[in-house]
């Protein structure tokens, strides 16, 4: 069994970021939930990464971190 793919949604940071946070979805969950908090994140000055596994992101449609 091949390993699945894992797409991931990152969002800007203005200059320097600060540190780096990893958000990872819950069971029936996909990255676009955590908008808000990647956003929040990002102005204060972190690098947020968020990972759609297990194919959360094919099933919505979208093509993650446009």
């Amino acid at each position: 069994m091949a390993p699945s793919a894992v797409a991931t949604r990152t969002w800007p940071v203005a200059g320097e970021p600060r540190g780096s946070v990893l958000i990872v979805h819950g069971l029936a969950e996909h990255s676009g939930r955590y908008e808000r908090t990647g956003t929040i994140l990002a102005q204060a000055g972190f690098e947020p990464t968020a990972l759609d596994y297990g194919g959360a992101a094919a099933k919505l449609g979208k093509n993650v971190g446009d």
